[in-house]
């Protein structure tokens, strides 16, 4: 039952995620921070590696990855999905757009922007842009927890209740559960 669960909130977090792309590419304003679609495209081509739900466009994710990470200057990750968008079977709408972005993105260095980079909060070792491992990090495996207000990766913030005390009088020591 449990793990019945876990495979629900997954797949409701993948719809919850797909909903805004699928609003990007749809509406012709957002009022979301290109950073936010930048995320999100990231945390779905994380999620969907493996296994792709129904109603889940892998065309549309990486497409919005693209376009997102060659204007925040992710250059090498846009390279990424543009070989990805050409082993995949594209919509005629898109194929001149993808084939004209695959040539130009040529031109661009093969380096992402450092202020994109994730950093893993726990051994603090910079991770790429895309893991074939998954929302984990390649030094220490400690999995990346994203926000889903922002879709931005943040550590797991500890609260008072998260420690029980040890020991007695004015030397007591927190220990985490």
């Amino acid at each position: 039952m449990l793990e019945k669960f876990h495979h629900f909130q997954c797949q409701a977090e993948l719809y919850y995620a797909f909903h805004f792309i699928q609003r990007f590419t749809d509406d012709p304003f957002t009022s979301l921070l290109p950073e936010s679609i930048f995320n999100i495209a990231r945390f779905l081509l994380h999620s969907t590696t493996k296994v792709v739900p129904p109603g889940i466009s892998k065309v549309k994710i990486l497409s919005v990855l693209a376009k997102q990470s060659r204007a925040l200057g992710a250059y090498k990750l846009a390279r990424f999905c543009y070989d990805q968008l050409l082993t995949l079977q594209i919509p005629p709408a898109l194929q001149d757009s993808v084939e004209l972005g695959s040539l130009t993105i040529l031109s661009k260095p093969f380096k992402d922007n450092d202020d994109l980079i994730p950093m893993c909060y726990r051994c603090s070792s910079n991770n790429p842009l895309f893991n074939s491992q998954g929302h984990v990090c390649v030094n220490c495996h400690q999995p990346f927890v994203y926000s889903f207000s922002s879709f931005g990766w943040e550590r797991k913030k500890l609260w008072p209740s998260d420690f029980h005390w040890v020991g007695s009088g004015s030397r007591n020591m927190a220990a985490l559960e």
